[in-house]
């Protein structure tokens, strides 16, 4: 039987804890992930980051970390959990509809509708394999993917205070070997959101990037002086950000308001549009290329791109996209200009070839790592069959899309 706790805490965050079987292995090294979303591998020279770099400078950097298409947070943190692109994680964009389920997705869906997730995050694998996990907001982390939630988890509270999450993962990693979870995550949206309001060259994202740097080096003290460093510790971002400005806007819904039998999702860097009538969808195809003035690309679902990785049939996969160029997003129906009316000065989505600036950070530190190291730029997908592996679970990496062999010159002799 399986019991669940619910604790009030400060901020009105839910803690929750269940029992579960023994730990299966007791004595490895338990592997923490950090996600710090928005933040752009360029950041880590424009702006100073003294505890990053004390990691960088002490372990292992990629020279970049490239998000998966489209570089919005949901898709990119659910393919850096399941080690798998978009299309087979159920988790397409943002927001889209889904023909199978007759539902439009909105952010955190999968509470109350599990269908949405359609490959097991990193928790789930572990829980499953009598390893806990720990889970400090993750985007999805509350959805009960295969009936399975991690032994520890919040339910997500954007006011809980950032020092609060960096002391709650210290204090599981200090709890008894039959209790302690090996598998931690945590998640913090300081800097996407000073970048998104503010812009890349604000003094206000310089500050929430001096916040989010100061409480790395709360947690490497601690892992240091309450741990003795006895973790492997891997920071990642899920997408960068590009500056936006007044002309962004792109003005499109004139070109669709009296069309019939069809339903659009706007994505902001993306329009999606799904209907049964290929005569409807022809027409709009046309329209909207007529109109596009550069600002963007239109795809019907025969020719997406392939680092798109989606492919036609798919429940989600709509049947036209319109794909924003860098900086134009499709205007919204609430704010006729987002940059002027939204404070909206930054944003991501875009297909990563379109700019750099969207790249993000990978980082790591920690018993099975090389130190002073660097490695070549890879996809996120990598992510979550490196973590299997450092758990001695790679019999566990059955449909994952990334390889943890890319790792290997980079790790120490796996015992």
């Amino acid at each position: 039987m399986r019991i669940v706790l619910f604790l009030s805490l400060i901020a009105s965050s839910l803690f929750v804890v269940s029992c579960a079987n023994p730990v299966k292995y007791p004595t490895k090294i338990p592997v923490v992930l950090i996600s710090i979303d928005g933040f752009a591998n360029d950041y880590l020279t424009i702006y100073p980051t003294k505890n990053l770099h004390k990691i960088i400078n002490s372990g292992l950097k990629a020279k970049a970390l490239l998000p998966i298409f489209p570089s919005k947070t949901f898709p990119n943190h659910l393919s850096i959990i399941t080690g798998v692109y978009p299309q087979k994680h159920g988790i397409i964009h943002n927001e889209f509809y889904s023909r199978s389920l007759d539902k439009t997705y909105h952010l955190g869906a999968g509470k109350e509708e599990p269908r949405w997730l359609s490959s097991p995050p990193l928790w789930t694998i572990a829980e499953q394999h009598n390893i806990k996990s720990a889970v400090y907001f993750w985007p999805e982390s509350e959805a009960k993917v295969q009936g399975i939630l991690p032994t520890y988890y919040f339910s997500y509270n954007k006011q809980t205070p950032n020092i609060d999450r960096v002391n709650q993962i210290i204090d599981w990693l200090k709890l008894p070997s039959d209790k302690k979870p090996q598998f931690i995550a945590g998640y913090f949206s300081i800097v996407d959101t000073a970048g998104h309001r503010y812009g890349r060259n604000s003094p206000e994202l310089a500050q929430a990037i001096r916040e989010i740097d100061d409480l790395i080096g709360v947690l490497l003290a601690k892992l240091k002086s309450e741990l003795n460093n006895q973790v492997n510790l891997i920071i990642v971002s899920d997408h960068g950000m590009v500056q936006l400005n007044e002309n962004s806007n792109i003005k499109w819904q004139q070109i669709i308001d009296n069309v019939k039998d069809v339903r659009v999702v706007n994505g902001q860097t993306q329009l999606l549009i799904y209907s049964k009538n290929k005569q409807v969808l022809a027409k709009l195809e046309q329209q909207f290329k007529k109109n596009s003035a550069n600002k963007y690309i239109v795809y019907n679902s025969d020719n997406f791109p392939k680092n798109w990785h989606w492919q036609k049939g798919h429940a989600s996969i709509p049947d036209l996209v319109l794909d924003a160029n860098v900086p134009f997003i499709f205007q919204s129906s609430k704010y006729k200009n987002l940059i002027k009316d939204h404070f909206t000065r930054a944003t991501h989505g875009y297909n990563r070839i379109k700019s750099s600036n969207l790249n993000a950070i990978f980082i790591a530190k920690g018993v099975n790592f090389k130190k002073h190291s660097t490695m070549p730029a890879f996809e996120n997908i990598s992510i979550a069959p490196l973590i299997l592996h450092l758990l001695d679970l790679d019999n566990a990496n059955n449909n994952m899309d990334g390889n943890y062999q890319i790792f290997m010159p980079y790790l120490k002799t796996h015992e």
